[in-house]
């Protein structure tokens, strides 16, 4: 299960990070609302990122272990 988070869950939110990053590039003009939602979205896919981390070091977050996996992922969405 490690492996397959890994391959693929925590390589799509890698993917995801790029694509916001390459959007916010392109917010200079953007209104302050819009960048704002650009930032919480990047902060909590790096949150997500982190827990994906922790997961495959065998490490379970108070998220998870209180939410169970599936749950504490759509929290976070």
């Amino acid at each position: 299960m490690v492996a397959e988070l890994h391959d693929g869950l925590a390589q799509d939110l890698v993917g995801i990070r790029m694509h916001l990053a390459a959007s916010a590039a392109h917010l200079d003009q953007a209104p302050p609302r819009l960048r704002e939602s650009i930032r919480q979205a990047s902060q909590a896919l790096d949150d997500a990122l982190a827990d994906c981390h922790d997961i495959f070091r065998g490490r379970i977050t108070p998220a998870i272990a209180r939410l169970g996996l599936a749950e504490a992922l759509a929290a976070l969405l």
